[in-house]
Parts: structure tokens; sequence; C-alpha cells
């Protein structure tokens, strides 16, 4: 058991990249209309990969699905190659990234607060372009978590940019940044990590809530990696850098150096 709780809190994990591309603004307005990204942004992005394309499924209203039909109980001890995760990909009412733990049913929901286009299936990549910037969301999917890079194609007009999410997460479970600049989110052990509990009246539901909120968050369900930038060669920058902030339930990507 504890194997396994272990080996859950890394499948969980979502990592947030910001890449910073200097790309002719011409040939980037074409590339766009297409949702074809620039070669130099399909070099610094993970490696295409279409084992888990096949996961990838458009909905009828435009939204995208990944790995709906995985349950825990058909994958004895983790062993099959199937992701161990569940997502949804907002399509034309809204942009928003809901994530599923499959073995605790808990969701985290990540709502943009910045414009976004319908997303596009590449592989095993959802794109989004920017709304009024040149710049892509890009979600890279795999069989231990989804990557968010968002990728800038032309040089920023301003030194800081900050894109806003609105978090989501049920009552019982907890966000709070961490000291290496992580995002957790925390939940209590026991029955109450269950995010799939019934209720038989009214009353039992708002005892259940009470419960719910009352007790010790202890135990780590998702984790956000820090954010970081890369140039156009790869490499980290040492001028540019990203951070997140945590303000009444809106995650905050801010950057700084993009002048340098």
């Amino acid at each position: 058991r504890n194997r396994v709780a272990s080996r859950i809190l890394l499948l969980l994990m979502i990592a947030v990249l910001l890449f910073f591309i200097i790309k002719d603004p011409l040939s980037t307005k074409v590339e766009r209309r297409g949702y074809r990204l620039p070669d130099a942004a399909q070099s610094l992005l993970p490696k295409a990969n279409p084992l888990y394309s096949s996961y990838l499924v458009k909905n009828p209203d435009g939204s995208i699905a990944y790995n709906q039909k995985y349950t825990p109980a058909s994958d004895v001890a983790g062993s099959s190659a199937a992701p161990k995760i569940i997502a949804t990909f907002g399509g034309k009412n809204s942009a928003d990234l809901e994530i599923t733990d499959p073995f605790s049913h808990q969701k985290l929901t990540l709502k943009p607060q910045f414009g976004l286009g319908n997303p596009k299936i590449d592989s095993n990549r959802v794109v989004y372009s920017v709304q009024n910037m040149p710049a892509y969301k890009v979600h890279t999917l795999n069989g231990s978590g989804i990557e968010e890079d968002i990728v800038l194609t032309e040089k920023p007009k301003t030194d800081r940019l900050r894109f806003d999410y609105h978090l989501q997460i049920d009552s019982a479970l907890e966000a709070r940044l961490e000291q290496d600049g992580s995002l957790g989110v925390y939940g209590p052990d026991g029955v109450l990590a269950n995010g799939n509990i019934t209720t038989g009246s009214d009353a039992d539901k708002v005892a259940l809530e009470a419960a719910k909120k009352k007790t010790a968050k202890t135990k780590l369900v998702f984790r956000v990696p820090a954010p970081f930038i890369l140039d156009g060669y790869k490499h980290i920058s040492k001028d540019a850098k990203g951070w997140f902030s945590l303000t009444n339930n809106v995650l905050s990507v801010h950057v700084a150096g993009l002048a340098q």
C-alpha cells in the first residue's frame, strides 16, 4: 500500500515551464493560423510520443478528453502501459484543465483567466493559441503526468508577464505554496480523502462538508513544480525568472527579466 501511495504522488506531477523563443514575426503569424508550432518550439518541447495520442478524444462540444476509460481496478498493480491520470481540456466555451486522480477521485481544475483559442490535438499534445499574444499554451501528455508549456514565439515588449489561473479544488483539499516554490495540494488521510463520498440526506451533506474543512490536510495529492524559463538554446535562463503566487484561489505565474 505504501509503495502504491508513493507512486501516485509521482504520477500526478504537473510541470509548468515557460519557453522563450525569438522567431521571425511574419512566419510566426502564418504558422499560428494552422496551430503549427514553429520548429524552434518543437525542439524545446518534450518529444512527441504517438503512443499516448490514442488516449486523446475530441468531444462534440470541442473539449478534449484524456484517458477517460481508465480505472485502477482494471490495472493490476499498476502494471499496464496505460496512463495513470484522467484529464479534460475545455473547448469552445472554456479552456479549463481538469485533472482527476483515479485512485482517490479527487479533482484539480485550473481555469485560465486569459484568452485562449480552441484546443487542437497534435500527437500527444493539446495546443491552444494565446489571444492577443504571439504565444501558445501546450500540454504534453504521457503516462506519468501532464506538462504545461507556455511558448513565446516573439520577444515580449514588456519585461514582465503574468498568467492567472483560478484554482478549483474540493473542500477536503488545501493548496499552499512550498518553500521550493512549487504548489502542493494536500488532503486528509482516511475515508475523507475520497472525492466520491455520497450522503443520504442534506444534514449528512452538511456534516460531511464540516468534517472535510476541519480535518488536517497532511497527505500530498497534487503537486505543481515551480515554473522556470528556457531560452531558445534550451538553457535555463539566468536573467529571466518565474515564480508562483497564490491569493484567494488564484494561482499566478509571474515572469520577470524578459527584456534582458
